[in-house]
């Protein structure tokens, strides 16, 4: 893309028109309610997500809580000993009777 000599004088004289009339422009009392209500107006415009994306988002902020909630768990089994498969072998080897009781309750 060239550029003629002639744009850029144009170009220099529109920046040197806005630069003198800057002084000139008055900001009057209303401009922070104007720019609150545009700014208000552009949140609804970008909080508009589909459900997909807005599940997503909520995935990934409970996703630490679940991953806490699975390690507790796990620990808590692992320190209490409720692991039924570790229960039922141990009550095998210490009591084979109460172990058939225990299965003829159950059948």
């Amino acid at each position: 893309m060239k550029f003629t000599k002639n744009w850029q004088e144009n170009l220099m004289r529109i920046w040197r028109l806005a630069y003198h009339e800057k002084e000139k422009a008055e900001v009057g009392d209303q401009w922070q309610e104007k720019v609150m209500h545009h700014v208000r107006g552009i949140r609804h415009v970008i909080s508009k997500k589909s459900f997909f994306e807005q599940f997503g988002d909520l995935l990934w902020r409970l996703a630490p809580v679940a991953c806490a909630l699975i390690l507790i768990l796990g620990i808590c089994i692992l320190k209490f000993h409720m692991i039924p498969d570790y229960e039922m072998a141990k009550l095998v080897a210490n009591d084979p009777m109460d172990y058939r009781l225990l299965q003829s309750l159950l059948i």
